[in-house]
């Protein structure tokens, strides 16, 4: 499948929440799902490699739901004879494979053991089975933080977790050595609570954050949960990116309540659900729910007086269906505020208008790109006018999404102006377009017909800005300026 390494995780992330979020209404599992793969096939910016790896790992997402749910086509395996419904293993092969392997480990407690056990044997996949882990397999182990009630250490472990089905060999694989938390635990009678929620709850690994086994510590004997190593917390991430876009909060709400819900369909509440417990991927944007089964302390009303008013007045006047949704979820009576589910419904359908007018941005977003990589004047003044013409026609309605604030980022013009100051405006402004945005669109400009017309006319080989004889004093001095800024 190629280097992982030069991938562009943020891309292939976005791709896979605009195709979850885009699918067709009213289609039966398997349609749903050729519905997403045909999204991300019909991509214009993902390379054939990222569109590989995106859609194998949603199979592999969507052979653990089958497998969870007892649904779809299934196949006799010609190793077991039984009829399996994943496409890439065989569930009842692995589950086989690892009872076979029950006498060559314990972790020292029965009931810890039957309950490994009994994950084992409902294991859903290969990259979802949860281990007891000899400590003698991290190295590097380093204290990073200490809780009220538990210790997270870093660590490397050296084998890593199963990864997938080797058919021929009839053996589950191991992917490579890699970070992972290890986080201590109270007294196994505390804390089994956390550890059956942990193990149980999620088979797979999109809404709370993933768990491998457990693993215990020889000196202090404490029992440590091996977790998936994230970014940061919800709070470090925000006043990192303090100016981070509606379609990225839109993303993260709808992890974060699609994470409650995972929760709340076992039965579950978390009880100390926080910034500090809602953790992220940078790359992706993605959040999951941590720390499960802890009580905290309650809010009292004496702290949050004040503040539901002033944080409603703020996002009011950003984006009022939106503030109109935190109204309900405070509202004072518990049988009125919305569920986790309709809250997940309803940031879908904030993505899907937001995705319906992505393909403007973009676009807008590649101007300066194009001032630099155009050989004549001409062309350039034309192009500027198509997007500056499109982007008044839907200013209106994209204003009413707050999809504008990142468009005028990249181009800041009023209007009202004549056209020859937008023009200008751009040429100002394009210094400010940031690192971040300049990757995207140049990530996004080979081949993926986002262009009204060729950019470069196919028999000009010169690699300087062309001026013809034409070319006022004042059109060759802003195609110097557009050249030497953006060389």
């Amino acid at each position: 499948m190629g280097d992982v390494h030069n991938l562009r995780i943020d891309m292939i992330s976005d791709c896979r929440q605009r195709a979850i979020v885009s699918k067709e209404p009213d289609l039966d599992h398997s349609q749903t799902f050729k519905s997403i793969c045909n999204t991300v096939i019909n991509n214009r910016i993902l390379t054939e490699q990222e569109k590989v790896y995106l859609i194998n790992d949603l199979i592999i997402i969507r052979d653990s739901q089958n497998v969870i749910e007892n649904i779809g086509e299934k196949r006799q395996c010609k190793y077991c004879n039984n009829q399996v419904i994943a496409f890439l293993y065989c569930e009842f092969c692995i589950r086989n494979y690892l009872k076979e392997r029950f006498s060559k480990w314990n972790t020292g407690d029965d009931k810890l053991d039957k309950l490994i056990r009994v994950c084992q044997l409902n294991a859903v996949s290969p990259s979802n089975i949860i281990e007891w882990i000899p400590y003698e397999e991290f190295t590097d182990v380093q204290k990073i933080t200490k809780g009220g009630f538990s210790i997270i250490y870093t660590a490397i472990w050296k084998k890593g977790p199963y990864k997938m089905w080797d058919f021929e060999q009839q053996e589950l694989k191991r992917g490579d050595e890699g970070t992972y938390i290890l986080k201590t635990l109270e007294s196994l009678e505390k804390s089994f609570k956390e550890i059956e929620t942990s193990i149980t709850v999620e088979p797979f690994y999109q809404s709370l954050v993933r768990c491998y086994g457990l693993t215990r510590d020889p000196e202090t004997k404490n029992f440590m949960l091996i977790l998936q190593k994230m970014d940061f917390d919800l709070k470090q991430f925000l006043c990192k990116n303090p100016e981070i876009d509606w379609k990225i909060k839109f993303k993260m709400v709808r992890n974060i309540s699609n994470s409650v819900r995972k929760l709340h369909n076992k039965g579950k509440i978390h009880k100390d659900l926080h910034l500090k417990n809602i953790l992220v991927n940078k790359y992706k944007h993605h959040c999951v729910v941590s720390d499960f089964g802890l009580c905290g302390r309650p809010i009292s009303e004496l702290e949050i007086e004040g503040k539901k008013q002033d944080i409603i007045n703020r996002t009011q006047s950003e984006y009022p269906d939106y503030a109109d949704l935190m109204n309900k979820c405070w509202d004072e009576n518990p049988g009125n505020r919305p569920d986790a589910k309709t809250i997940m419904n309803k940031m879908e359908d904030f993505l899907r208008e937001i995705y319906k007018f992505d393909g403007v941005d973009r676009e807008l977003k590649l101007i300066p790109i194009i001032s630099k990589q155009s050989r004549k004047w001409e062309f350039l003044k034309n192009y500027v006018r198509k997007i500056i013409r499109k982007w008044r026609v839907l200013k209106n309605i994209i204003k009413s999404f707050q999809v504008i604030e990142p468009l005028t980022r990249s181009i800041r013009t009023d209007p009202s102006l004549p056209l020859e100051q937008d023009e200008q405006s751009i040429s100002d402004n394009a210094s400010s377009i940031s690192e971040q945005e300049k990757k995207y669109s140049v990530d996004g400009i080979s081949d993926q017909g986002l262009f009204l017309e060729p950019l470069v006319p196919e028999n000009n080989g010169s690699q300087h800005i062309i001026q013809n004889e034409n070319t006022s004093e004042e059109e060759s001095n802003l195609i110097n300026d557009y050249y030497i800024l953006l060389k």
